[in-house]
């Protein structure tokens, strides 16, 4: 599975996410409007893509995409002939820049429209509530073009508000996902095979990739001496039970669960986090608790709450009022659905006059 996947890094946040993946041994690629960021990069020139004469992009999106309208030929010609058997390609980029948000979603439709036989997904940076205003109406924007691309599968997006150590966020997520990507070693009790997964890859909404604890392990005392028993709401211990310490807020209703486990965990107490889904896909290990939820619908909380943040600061800057109308689409599944063939005739100006 490991050999299939392509991370097209784009940006300083993606090149960041990209060289903690490229430690674990997958397959990277860096695209950047900046000479100076890739050139912090450790990887092969073959691997890096900077934008003819691009010096970066200040946070400008719309910069950004008229650089992908002068060069987007270039940039997935160089895509495909370099990486021609990966068939499982994640964008990874930060919603709140200018090179990563606003290349991004451009290609993200050209690709997936492009070739549907393909997966196409994302992993994306939210960013914290102290960042400036450009940026949190970056990620607006940008988060209101990836609700256009129908043909995106998985989206993770990670949560700045998470932690005050970025690096720490990135670390993590690169941590859960190989060990998601490991979910197959065999165990004689169960395991989740690779057409379980690709299952997973291919199913289009949120992501979340955690660990759950024991219950035993987060010593609840509910008899405290001369004291009455304190309540504890059943949402806490759900909370406490399942490690979210990276992504943002998410929705219940979940198509699909995947959980491998060292311990007999209470899948009742799963689904009343996540939901009943569809199907689920049950394995087993020696050394931790592994949850992966597939299908949830895309974190409008979330980007409601950015809105709110905007809103409220719009009276120090303009800002148009179509950047707050979010509409987040109902997910509609199709399970019987084949996959497309290639299509080599696609209208490339009518896909950019949606991000013009």
């Amino acid at each position: 599975m490991k050999e299939r996947i392509l991370f097209v890094c784009v940006g300083q946040a993606g090149g960041n996410i990209g060289q903690l993946l490229a430690k674990k041994g997958y397959i990277t690629y860096y695209i950047n409007t900046s000479y100076d960021d890739l050139s912090t990069i450790k990887a092969d020139s073959t691997f890096k893509y900077h934008v003819p004469g691009a010096s970066g992009c200040n946070h400008d999106r719309q910069k950004a995409i008229s650089y992908t309208k002068q060069f987007y030929q270039n940039i997935i010609d160089s895509i495909e002939t370099k990486f021609p058997v990966q068939d499982i390609i994640f964008f990874v980029f930060s919603l709140g820049g200018g090179t990563g948000s606003g290349i991004s979603p451009v290609l993200l439709d050209l690709l997936s429209q492009k070739n549907p036989h393909k997966t196409y997904g994302a992993i994306v940076v939210m960013p914290s509530s102290d960042e400036s205003l450009k940026i949190q109406v970056n990620a607006l924007e940008c988060y209101k073009q990836l609700m256009s691309v129908e043909g995106l599968k998985n989206l993770y997006v990670l949560d700045n508000h998470k932690s005050t150590n970025i690096f720490e966020i990135n670390q993590r997520f690169v941590e859960l996902f190989d060990d998601f990507m490991n979910i197959t070693n065999p165990d004689k009790r169960g395991i989740i095979d690779n057409a379980e997964i690709n299952t997973i890859l291919n199913t289009r909404g949120n992501v979340f990739i955690g660990k759950i604890k024991e219950l035993s392990s987060l010593q609840l005392d509910f008899h405290k001496e001369n004291e009455e028993t304190p309540i504890v709401s059943f949402s806490w211990i759900l909370d406490n039970y399942i490690d979210n310490s990276i992504f943002t807020q998410f929705q219940p209703g979940c198509r699909y669960l995947a959980i491998s486990t060292a311990n007999d965990i209470d899948i009742k107490i799963i689904e009343k986090r996540f939901g009943k889904p569809l199907d689920i896909f049950r394995g087993y290990n020696d050394t931790h608790n592994l949850i992966i939820a597939a299908g949830m619908p895309f974190p409008k909380f979330a980007l409601k709450k950015l809105a709110d943040t905007v809103k409220k600061e719009q009276k120090n800057i303009y800002v148009e009022e179509d950047n707050f109308n979010i509409d987040i689409p109902k997910l509609k599944f199709d399970f019987n659905k084949p996959k497309k063939e290639e299509n080599k005739n696609v209208d490339f100006d009518s896909i950019f006059k949606k991000y013009m």
